[in-house]
């Protein structure tokens, strides 16, 4: 008798952090899976984590970008714990670019500088968001955090990307799953 779960990719998901996770880098995280496959595990950004010191106009600075005047200033997150020192851009499907790797039909993700310059003269995408560093986990860490309850999944949902209040995303996740944050369990048990 053969036991083995088959595999399911959460590519183009979200993970919702349940609340008292082990890890307090990820606590009220809500995280963009960017790639998932069994060969080589899964990536993924956190999209509610603004960086505390930057915003895209630093950002333009220190990569000598001028923007145009009716440029609008955003946030850039906090993506993750890994590569820190690394630029991804999830983008709307608005925005064409060969190199942009598409995680669901709503948006892709992009490691290039070149949107930035778009960006920067409004000829960018529609909706933006900017990370520096990601999450990664090797293959099968994933499903095992799921199976201890680490995380929720969503499927994706553009409001929460792109619409949602950044302080607000943890919570729209968990009332589009029905559940209320208030009576969510910071332990789990096995019965």
């Amino acid at each position: 008798m053969n036991n083995t779960i088959p595999f399911q990719s959460f590519e183009g998901q979200f993970l919702v952090a349940m609340p008292g996770i082990d890890d307090t880098r990820f606590t009220g995280a809500v995280i963009l899976i960017c790639s998932h496959t069994q060969e080589n595990g899964a990536m993924g950004l956190v999209i509610n984590n603004p960086h505390p010191t930057m915003g895209l106009f630093d950002l333009f600075a220190e990569l000598h970008i001028t923007p145009q005047q009716d440029c609008p200033e955003q946030p850039v997150y906090i993506g993750g714990p890994d590569k820190v020192n690394s630029g991804f851009i999830l983008h709307s499907e608005d925005y064409k670019n060969p190199i942009s790797l598409r995680v669901n039909d709503d948006v892709s993700m992009a490691i290039t500088q070149e949107i930035l310059y778009d960006i920067a003269l409004n000829k960018g995408p529609q909706h933006a968001l900017i990370t520096f560093g990601c999450c990664t986990w090797i293959p099968g860490q994933l499903e095992e955090e799921l199976m201890t309850n680490t995380w929720l999944t969503l499927p994706f949902q553009k409001e929460i990307l792109f619409e949602t209040p950044v302080l607000e995303r943890w919570n729209q996740a968990l009332k589009l799953l029905g559940i209320d944050p208030c009576f969510l369990a910071t332990y789990t048990g096995k019965a």
